[in-house]
């Protein structure tokens, strides 16, 4: 008897808890607002003749060489909690200052004031994933009544610049990238409304369009991604 006496306190005792937490553990939409570090990677593609419209600038050799940024994410869903199981969706909007050396560029022509070049002089071509918009789905598990763990896969749409560093001038061109982006992640609950967020996401291009101007080609690029920050829930 006393045993039964004992659980029966124990479970009065959690409801309370449970009770505090059924306003995020239930449906509805959020907004999320994460930021943090990004590292970004990627090769061009080498071609013997590196052009710019019409005019061929000279050689590119392979280099890979990344400078760490920062991304910052808003996300706007719909979630959906199933006892233990969570499932969410929605759509995400981002911005990435990472960026990366992903060629360099060999001058053989004449020097052409029109980029920027100069005769036998080698130049930095780096690869900025800037803007980007995108889809992504999680599924989770709640470890604690106010701790989730979850996996997360996107689809992401960036609007990317290749850049041409000559010292004179820069020579920007826009490149569309397409990224599968799986990640892990957890969520606490901070009250009723809010909720933290601590993530890890991996995004690897699937495709890549070719420049607007140049004769090249970025060879799929890759970027790793931590990130924090907090939840809305409406």
């Amino acid at each position: 008897m006393k045993r039964y006496i004992a659980i029966g306190c124990f479970s009065v005792a959690l409801m309370p808890s449970l009770e505090t937490n059924a306003a995020w553990l239930g449906k509805g939409i959020y907004l999320n607002l994460t930021g943090g570090y990004s590292q970004t990677s990627g090769k061009l593609k080498p071609e013997t003749d590196f052009k710019i419209g019409n005019d061929t600038i000279g050689d590119v050799v392979e280099k890979n060489d990344n400078k760490a940024g920062f991304l910052t994410m808003l996300a706007l869903g719909h979630k959906a909690s199933f006892g233990k199981g969570h499932f969410s969706g929605g759509l995400t909007v981002s911005y990435d200052t990472s960026k990366a050396q992903v060629g360099q560029l060999d001058a053989t022509a004449p020097d052409n004031p029109t980029w920027g070049t100069v005769a036998n002089t080698s130049y930095k071509l780096m690869y900025e994933p800037r803007f980007g918009v995108g889809v992504g789905a999680r599924a989770g598990f709640y470890f604690t009544p106010s701790v989730l763990g979850y996996i997360r896969l996107g689809v992401d749409f960036n609007f990317g610049k290749v850049i041409l560093n000559a010292p004179k001038k820069k020579h920007y061109d826009s490149i569309k990238v397409w990224y599968l982006s799986p990640g892990v992640g957890l969520e606490g609950q901070l009250n009723d409304k809010t909720s933290w967020i601590a993530a890890f996401d991996y995004k690897f291009a699937f495709s890549v369009s070719k420049y607007n101007q140049t004769s090249q080609f970025l060879n799929k690029p890759k970027t790793y991604v931590f990130r924090a920050g907090i939840s809305y829930h409406f």
